[in-house]
């Protein structure tokens, strides 16, 4: 299964989708945007449906974990949502999050199990060192 699904192609097009014209703190949107790209990206989709959408991005990156989800009505996107993702301080943390919502919107339930075993199966250390 891809990594990038939906209307997300990069990690770039995550960043300006949640970021978008609207977004308030323009220093924070230009460091984000300049930020590289995580360790790792466990999933990052992104379906429109007309003027509706609905994103989920799961990624690692310096020892922590991070779930970012969002959804719209309208045409503005994923901007109104922010850039403003969970963070876990381990990937226990994470996956016991997972396993107590069990669904995510968005997702089907291949791949929401996808998602779960890619990040058990991830060798990453949560040190910072």
């Amino acid at each position: 299964m891809k990594t990038y699904l939906g209307n997300f192609d990069s990690w770039k097009d995550v960043v300006n989708q949640f970021t978008g014209s609207t977004y308030d703190d323009v220093r924070s949107k230009s460091e984000l945007k300049n930020h590289p790209k995580p360790e790792k990206v466990y999933i990052a989709k992104y379906d429109i449906d007309g003027y509706e959408g609905s994103a989920v991005v799961i990624w690692r990156d310096q020892g922590k974990y991070y779930y970012l989800s969002g959804s719209h009505c309208s045409c503005y996107g994923l901007e109104e949502a922010g850039f403003d993702p969970e963070i876990y301080d381990s990937k226990e943390l994470l996956l016991e999050f997972l396993s107590r919502i069990k669904y995510i919107y968005g997702l089907s339930d291949e791949e929401f199990k996808y998602v779960v075993n890619k990040i058990s199966k991830d060798k990453a250390t949560n040190s910072l060192t």
